[in-house]
């Protein structure tokens, strides 16, 4: 069976790089699992989980952003993230990267959010 090539990155850093047997995404109008051999799609991504099995299981919580499909190639490029591979957030990542949000947010509107 293929592989798909599987890339998450934030605003601040690459978060995986890696094969997986499927990956599960979650998008703001449900769930996305995919498959190799996957029709192409390009979707908004919600609040929750992107799940990667295969070889070793990989499990990171986001929040905002996209995701790609295109002939085995998964790309998710998330506003905010929070890995989860032991149980347990990295909540300071989620906050430095909120941080970040709110300051490019700012930036675009010319308004301060603090």
């Amino acid at each position: 069976m293929s592989k798909l090539n599987v890339e998450i990155v934030s605003l601040r850093r690459q978060v995986f790089s890696g094969q997986a047997d499927s990956v599960s995404l979650p998008t703001v109008t449900g769930a996305l699992g995919v498959l190799p051999g996957r029709a192409p799609v390009l979707a908004l991504l919600g609040d929750g989980y992107v799940q990667v099995e295969g070889d070793k299981p990989y499990r990171v919580h986001v929040r905002g952003g996209f995701c790609s499909v295109d002939h085995d190639q998964v790309t998710v490029a998330a506003d905010a993230v929070g890995e989860d591979e032991v149980g347990s957030l990295d909540v300071e990542s989620i906050e430095v990267d909120t941080k970040v949000e709110h300051v490019a947010l700012a930036a675009l509107d010319g308004d301060d959010l603090d």
